[in-house]
């Protein structure tokens, strides 16, 4: 679902670059969330 929200935002991983940025900012938004569910007693 993320992953495909960031193309929908722009984000591509066709080149080494693009691809960190986006798996990177892809792995930050998970823990966020994860931290957030946590946080709120949601898991």
């Amino acid at each position: 679902l993320i992953h495909g929200l960031l193309h929908l935002l722009g984000h591509d991983h066709a080149e080494p670059g693009e691809k960190r940025v986006m798996f990177r900012l892809n792995d930050e938004i998970i823990a966020a969330w994860d931290d957030h569910r946590e946080q709120t007693g949601q898991r």
